[in-house]
């Protein structure tokens, strides 16, 4: 249907198979409300809301199979909040939180067999505090601060300067006995 021109209520998109590939709403020639994708098979690829063209809610995604890829919260077109994505077979993948569109709070990371790969916090899009990584059964962990270990990159590039200042000055000497 058509207001003024412009795209309003629902609308139904089809593949040439004749499934559905897409059921949204418009107002007023935008996209606004409900929104179901579908993968050519039939089966729901995404469904979630949207509010004047912005992602909004809660958003579900799906594997080819039917199975529960992940879920998210959107706010204002914007990840907001929990999100957590899974393996094909039903298992956690990771969860993780985000404020604002950037990765703020816990994040934990699980191998296909349910074992904890990575655990750890994000400070605005960054790496914060204590971090454990696991490979093999066995941990290992680091503290960040500002993304970085916390032997930051400064002190390591002040030894280098040093050392290299003393290997010059070694070399210079043996010039001038030379």
């Amino acid at each position: 249907k058509y207001k003024h021109g412009k795209r309003h209520g629902k609308w139904i998109e089809r593949y040439e198979n004749g499934k559905l590939k897409r059921k949204n709403n418009y107002r007023n020639g935008k996209q606004h409300g409900k929104l179901l994708l579908y993968y050519d098979n039939g089966e729901i690829e995404a469904r979630g809301y949207i509010k004047n063209e912005e992602l909004h809610g809660k958003w579900f995604s799906y594997y080819r199979d039917g199975g529960l890829k992940n879920k998210r919260n959107y706010k204002n077109g914007k990840l907001n909040g929990k999100m957590v994505s899974y393996h094909k077979n039903g298992r956690i993948k990771n969860r993780k939180n985000y404020k604002d569109g950037k990765t703020h709070g816990s994040y934990v990371r699980y191998h296909i067999s349910g074992n904890l790969i990575l655990k750890g916090k994000y400070k605005n899009n960054r790496k914060s505090g204590k971090w454990v990584e696991c490979r093999n059964g066995r941990c290992v962990s680091a503290f960040y601060q500002n993304k970085f270990p916390h032997t930051s990159k400064k002190r390591s590039r002040k030894k280098s300067k040093k050392r290299s200042r003393k290997k010059s000055k070694k070399r210079s000497r043996k010039k001038y006995r030379k």
